[in-house]
């Protein structure tokens, strides 16, 4: 029998940790749930220790996902890793299809609908619904993700160490921004395909007020890995990629969602330039990882 961990980074994250949590449990094959509390200020340390539970191991680490997933990696007994966010909503059918899927492949990412679809102009579907244009080799079970790991992937824990030792990385993790972009990377250089699977999780959608911060945390885990010496894979834009990453009603029949669309990809290109400019003048402050964003 395959044992299973779950890695959970949870930063501020009271209002979500108890309902995932108490999902998971009910789960297969599950040998642990690593909570990493990631410098917390809020209440979500106290909520995970009033669930009294074997499963549950409570770790800590400085603020920052690469933190928290050095953290989760390095406490995991299991070879088997399923990372996801702490406000994420997870089936048990898309987690036992998530098991599966790594039975079989090194790196899986799973495909993520977002619980708020309500937010129109500033939601989360639109800020990563502009595609960055990284290329990765990708084995397609069912769809495509809005973006290629991010809130769920999983992975083989002891080949990941090796793909970090390899590449001299292992002290980076703990301090990188964009933990996603990294693994994204480190693996397509190995010429190791991330198996879209057709597990689906849904997660709730980013307000208005946190999308220049996102960027800012965006562009500067790029830099970062940049930095790092790895590369990054760009094809150009095509009529595909842009109904793709538009929304799933799209048409480019209705010139008024072509307007739309315009607009919103101006109002992104603007404040991608903006944090841009506001990066280079505190480069310093990301070199080592940026805690003010992170």
């Amino acid at each position: 029998m395959n044992l299973f961990s779950v890695g959970i980074p949870a930063r501020n994250e009271a209002e979500n940790i108890f309902s995932l949590v108490n999902t998971l449990l009910s789960f297969e094959n599950l040998h642990h749930i690593l909570i990493c509390i990631n410098g917390s200020v809020d209440k979500t340390e106290e909520i995970v220790q009033n669930i009294k539970n074997e499963k549950i191991k409570i770790l800590t680490s400085n603020p920052g996902k690469g933190n928290a997933l050095f953290s989760i990696i390095n406490q995991c007994e299991t070879n088997l890793l399923i990372m996801m966010d702490a406000d994420c909503q997870i089936t048990q059918k898309s987690y036992q299809q998530i098991c599966d899927d790594l039975k079989t492949n090194q790196l899986v990412a799973g495909n993520v609908s977002f619980g708020i679809n309500n937010l129109g102009f500033f939601s989360r579907t639109f800020l990563y619904g502009i595609p960055d244009f990284r290329s990765f080799k990708l084995e397609t079970g069912l769809g495509n993700p809005n973006y290629i790991i991010g809130c769920l992937y999983a992975f083989h824990t002891t080949e990941f160490k090796n793909i970090l030792k390899k590449n001299e990385l292992e002290n980076a993790l703990k301090s990188i921004i964009n933990e996603d972009l990294l693994i994204s990377i480190l693996y397509h250089n190995e010429n190791i395909p991330i198996y879209l699977s057709p597990s689906i999780v849904a997660q709730k959608g980013t307000a208005a007020n946190r999308i220049y911060e996102k960027i800012k945390r965006i562009s500067a885990g790029n830099r970062q890995v940049k930095k790092l010496g790895l590369s990054t894979y760009y094809n150009p834009i095509n009529f595909k990629l842009l109904n793709k990453y538009i929304s799933t009603e799209f048409s480019f029949l209705k010139l008024h969602h072509l307007f739309i669309y315009l607009v919103r990809a101006l109002f992104l290109a603007s404040l991608y330039k903006i944090a841009s400019i506001d990066l280079w003048f505190n480069k310093d402050q990301y070199s080592t990882g940026w805690k003010k964003i992170n």
